[in-house]
């Protein structure tokens, strides 16, 4: 029985062993992919900062005191301008029409 009990202790000795180095190869292969990952973000990083450089303030945002567009008054006039063209043109229609009737 002791021969059966030292192996048991022995199998779990090497599945513990065997969890262990997968542990370790997967703590590997992410900490491999976490350096990547810094340094593409290094890379991003000092990119940034390298067009940041060409952006400048020239002047500071302000409001408008009064709205250039949309020209209320010129879309006024115009509606009004072409309906009025709209009634020549229809009521002269209609008094062609009668004329001819």
């Amino acid at each position: 029985t002791e021969r059966l009990a030292g192996s048991k202790t022995l199998t779990s000795l090497n599945e513990l062993d065997s969890q262990f180095r997968e542990i370790q190869l997967e703590l590997e292969f992410n900490t491999n992919i976490y350096k990547t990952n810094l340094s593409a973000l290094e890379a991003a990083r000092l990119e940034a900062a390298r067009r940041l450089k060409f952006l400048i303030v020239v002047a500071e945002p302000s409001l408008a005191d009064e709205s250039e567009y949309p020209q209320h008054e010129y879309i006024i006039v115009t509606w009004a301008m072409v309906l009025l063209i709209a009634y020549l043109v229809l009521s002269l229609m209609v008094s062609i029409i009668r004329e001819h009737a």
